[in-house]
């Protein structure tokens, strides 16, 4: 909805596996798949368990996080993840398209929430983000920007209740809410910025008949 895909909003100590498709994939994924999609699968687990992970780099760089998955009665399942990271890069001299030149320092603050309860039945994701990150500008120069922050963060909500019909048919019907935002400076001193705010929601209901 703002023009950007934010893939950091998944930590890939989450992942289980990613799959790319390309052409149109409305009839799996809706009707904004007119082009491709990519489908971020995450991991599920049949027991109880808890992850962590943490690193440290120069520069004042980490990453921390961790995963916990419960496990209930009838193949219900809860899986939490939160992760937080820092990259800092070197300080570096930039040269834009006017021949201006400058120190820009490459830098990324990423952190993200994610639930995921799934049952027979109910189907609940819950996914929140907050990004900031350097910026070479809108057009590659000091005078749009070059060297200061570009900000993002989105809310990720999606529903779904599936019920058998008999033994070889079910319906299957959904919610999806899904907003972003993003602000990053279109002038060297800030004074004039894009800040979007976007939201799209979406409802679905089918039936498989095998």
């Amino acid at each position: 909805a703002t023009g950007e895909g934010a893939f950091y909003r998944i930590a890939i100590q989450d992942v289980e596996r990613i799959e790319v498709l390309r052409g149109p994939a409305s009839v799996i994924y809706g009707t904004n798949a007119y082009s491709g999609a990519v489908n971020i699968v995450l991991k599920r687990s049949d027991r109880r368990q808890i992850e962590m992970d943490a690193g440290l780099g120069d520069r004042d760089s980490y990453r921390a996080g961790g995963s916990a998955t419960l496990v209930g009665k009838g193949g219900a399942s809860l899986f939490l993840s939160a992760h937080a990271s820092e990259r800092r890069g070197e300080v570096w001299t930039f040269v834009d398209e006017k021949r201006v030149s400058g120190p820009v320092r490459d830098f990324e603050e990423s952190r993200a929430l994610t639930l995921s309860l799934q049952s027979p039945r109910h189907a609940l994701l819950a996914n929140l983000f907050r990004s900031e990150e350097s910026s070479l500008g809108t057009a590659a120069t000091f005078a749009t920007g070059a060297g200061r922050h570009h900000d993002g963060e989105g809310l990720l909500l999606s529903y779904s209740y599936t019920r058998p019909l008999g033994a070889r048919a079910d319906l299957k019907g959904g919610l999806v809410y899904d907003r972003g935002h993003r602000d990053f400076p279109r002038t060297g001193d800030d004074a004039i910025a894009t800040d979007g705010d976007a939201y799209r929601a979406s409802g679905f209901l089918r039936s498989s008949v095998r």
